[in-house]
């Protein structure tokens, strides 16, 4: 099933998400803040690594790629082994809110498990 990482995640309201502001370090100038696509929450949570992880380079050679290809392509069609991964991934960085949004995209609920 093809995903389109381009997709824009919502809030319960149906507003776009954005990412908060940030101040740039350089600088110290407001940083613009960036639409939440399946993308970026993809590749974050793909490149992120949570404290006290220790993972062994063949782990982030894999992420790595995924995440290059995440970022080469409009649409993915990800195995079985790859959509258990990001799964992981997101459920590590994100809330409910973008959790539950980018796994019915990745892996979509049976028609019994629909609201």
């Amino acid at each position: 099933m093809k995903i389109n990482v381009t997709a824009i995640l919502k809030d319960l309201a149906g507003k776009s998400l954005v990412s908060s502001e940030r101040i740039c370090a350089a600088c110290k100038r407001p940083i613009e803040p960036v639409s939440m696509t399946v993308r970026v929450i993809l590749i974050n949570s793909l490149l992120g690594e949570v404290e006290g992880e220790k993972l062994q380079g063949t782990e982030k050679l894999r992420r790595f790629r995924l995440a290059s290809q995440i970022q080469s392509m409009d649409e993915q069609d990800f195995t079985a082994d790859e959509v258990v991964l990001l799964k992981e991934q997101v459920n590590k960085f994100y809330t409910a809110l973008v959790v539950g949004q980018v796994w019915d995209l990745l892996d979509p609920p049976k028609s019994s498990e629909a609201r």
